[in-house]
């Protein structure tokens, strides 16, 4: 969860979302970003100029040291929205949406 938090940056967006209800909990409850993100629904994304998108990429508690492809959840688009950053660090894709105007 350290490399998650250490490749967000606040600079560019405090604003995070993420459709994996598997671990929804497990991200929301976790201090550091309760304490710094502001965790949006993805029905609220319209609402921001700039977000993050996590998405849970074969994470390795189920898929062990396998490498597979990017998961098919995790190649989001958003209408009204173009792909800024993506990041790839073990078990998560993150990704800087943001807003065209």
């Amino acid at each position: 969860m350290k490399e998650l938090i250490d490749n967000l940056s606040k600079n560019e967006s405090n604003i995070i979302f993420f459709k994996d209800p598997d671990y929804d909990i497990f991200i929301t409850n976790y201090n550091k970003i309760k304490k710094d993100y502001k965790i949006i629904s993805e029905n609220d994304v319209s609402n921001y100029i700039k977000i993050w998108f996590i998405c849970f990429n074969n994470p390795r508690s189920i898929v062990g040291d396998l490498l597979l492809q990017e998961e098919e959840k995790c190649k989001l688009k958003l209408d009204n929205f173009k792909i800024v950053k993506k990041i790839y660090i073990t078990d998560f894709k993150i990704v800087l949406f943001e807003k065209i105007n």
